[in-house]
């Protein structure tokens, strides 16, 4: 099967709430390589966020945190980045959830799939 990469752009943008919750997870064939990951604190005050990377669906754990109960201070962000040599894979089920009331998540990356389409 050939696979065809199309160019970086904006994988996903969740309004995070007080519960855990998918953020992004591959569809239809496709795989997604995450390079970076931006946490915006839109409150003012501090908030508790996680970020997960779940390789075989949807388990929000200390085991499949990337960040568990983090701390972002009042209107500041967090910016994750990845390695363009070795981006985060979202392959085959895998998904990231995500969760903190008050943050938006916003993910980069690029999409390959088996169709050649963006």
């Amino acid at each position: 099967m050939d696979y065809y990469i199309a160019n970086s752009k904006q994988l996903a943008q969740v309004a995070g709430s007080g519960s855990n919750a998918l953020l992004l997870t591959p569809i239809d064939k496709s795989r997604l390589l995450v390079y970076s990951i931006i946490l915006t604190n839109t409150s003012g005050s501090a908030v508790d966020t996680s970020l997960y990377h779940d390789n075989d669906g949807t388990t929000y754990s200390s085991a499949t945190a990337l960040l568990l109960d983090y701390s972002i201070p009042a209107n500041d962000y967090l910016k994750l980045n990845f390695d363009s040599l070795a981006p985060l894979p979202l392959i085959d089920g895998a998904a990231l959830g995500c969760k903190g009331l008050g943050i938006t998540f916003t993910v980069y990356g690029m999409e390959i799939n088996s169709q050649g389409q963006a």
